[in-house]
Order: C-alpha cells, then structure tokens, then sequence
C-alpha cells in the first residue's frame, strides 16, 4: 500500500481576502460582497411561489 501527502505552505483564505502577496486592495473584496448581499436580501424577501409548502396554514381562506 502506498500513500501520498502533500502538504501546502500558503494559507488560500488570506490569498482569497488580501492577494497573492497581500497586494490586492482592501475594496475589492467589499465590491464583491455587496451585490451578493443585495442578491441574498432580495432573495430573502421575495414571495415564495416555487411550490413549496408555507411553514404555517394560511387562514385567510378558513
């Protein structure tokens, strides 16, 4: 049986948020989180109509 690791001295998260280098500018990560959290609020609020079971019986119409 044989078996291989490898192991990676660069921690993806801090590449991900601050650049290869810490280079990349601070307002590049907030320009992409804030469409994304514009998309979330309006999917949060939106009317579901998809088919899914309301989580409580609607009695408007008893």
């Amino acid at each position: 049986m044989r078996g291989t690791a490898t192991v990676s001295a660069v921690d993806m998260g801090s590449v991900v948020r601050e650049g290869l280098g810490r280079t990349q500018d601070p307002a590049v990560p907030t320009d992409m989180l804030d469409p994304a959290a514009a998309a979330r609020t309006r999917h949060a609020v939106r009317p579901r109509s998809f088919g899914r079971a309301a989580s409580r019986p609607d009695s408007s119409n008893m």
